[in-house]
């Protein structure tokens, strides 16, 4: 507008040479106001003169907010909006999930409860000097993931049988709750046939695998967790683990290698190659109290194994992989 007089882009307004021009745009660029001086002769367009332009632009201030993304009950967390034009006015928003102390740009957030969950926080910044609102968003996890997961059979088709002292590989694929809120997960089972259960110390991330001590109907389970913990959804696959599923263990013919034997505490393995991919190895006193159980896996030729904390005396090392069997002796002094 020209001194109140709305402008059509094509018609020229005549004024003087002192005016006062305001634009209509609410955001992003748009032309320019074009000035040219009269023919003081018959008063019109002196067409000699190329005209003045001076750009009319009003971009978006490229507003962002900083801070943490996933939040823990009771603890606080400081944001930041960066991107503010001098002379704006920020107003963060609530929300029934956190308290919110603000001051300017900067906001200090708790959560309110241990509740699970996601939300947005939201600032707004009004610039007074054109009268706009911009609006910007950060959306944040609250507490334990919140997420449940199919358990299926990696990288192999589930087998026909489960059996003692298999090697079964699980995979979890998420199917409910909220995308990337959570940043690993927990393994472990239950054997419902002899009521007892061992949850895996080791975070495996999405993949597990399973071996089977003793038959029974286990139940196979993963949670999802994050940095605020443990989510209490649990995703649950029953399998059946019998005795045998086709005959007993084999018995290699070639020698478990270990030096030095005897040994004061440190003991090296050769690992046989047919057990490399993945085994477990399991050391086993003159009663045959296993001691000492570790799974291998990823190409490992030569493990060291460290038998100090043992007493002096005769152990057991014995090498499984499938129904493949392993054993020899090795004396502690």
């Amino acid at each position: 507008m020209l001194n109140s007089t709305t402008s059509n882009g094509t018609t020229w307004l005549t004024a003087t040479n002192n005016v006062t021009v305001t634009s209509d745009l609410t955001s992003g660029n748009g032309g320019a106001i074009q000035i040219r001086t009269v023919n003081s002769c018959n008063a019109s367009l002196a067409k000699t003169n190329p005209p003045k332009e001076i750009q009319i632009t009003r971009p978006e201030p490229p507003l962002s907010i900083t801070g943490a993304t996933q939040l823990c009950f009771p603890n606080s967390y400081n944001y930041t909006l960066s991107g503010v034009p001098i002379g704006a006015v920020v107003t963060w928003g609530t929300s029934s999930y956190y308290s919110l102390i603000s001051s300017g740009n900067t906001a200090t957030i708790t959560p309110t409860s241990a509740a699970n969950g996601g939300t947005n926080i939201t600032a707004s910044v009004f610039l007074p000097t054109c009268g706009l609102t911009f609006t910007k968003s950060l959306y944040v996890s609250i507490g334990t993931p919140y997420a449940t997961f199919s358990i299926n059979s990696y990288p192999q088709p589930e087998p026909n049988c489960y059996e003692v002292w298999g090697i079964y590989s699980f995979q979890a694929q998420q199917i409910t709750g909220y995308p990337n809120t959570y940043s690993n997960t927990q393994w472990g089972w239950r054997n419902l046939t002899l009521g007892t259960s061992y949850t895996d110390p080791t975070i495996y991330g999405l993949s597990y695998t399973f071996f089977p001590y003793d038959a029974g109907q286990y139940e196979i389970w993963v949670k999802a967790t994050n940095d605020c913990g443990v989510s209490s959804l649990e995703s649950i696959k029953t399998v059946n683990v019998l005795e045998s599923c086709a005959g007993s263990f084999r018995m290699q013919n070639n020698v478990l290698n270990t030096y030095p034997n005897p040994t004061k505490g440190m003991l090296k393995i050769q690992i046989p190659k047919a057990y490399q991919n993945i085994s477990q190895l399991e050391i086993s006193n003159q009663m045959g109290t296993i001691v000492m159980r570790k799974m291998l896996r990823n190409s490992v030729a030569n493990l060291d194994i460290d038998l100090s904390n043992l007493k002096e005396g005769v152990y057991q090392i014995t090498l499984r992989t499938g129904k493949n069997i392993m054993q020899t002796k090795v004396i502690k002094q």
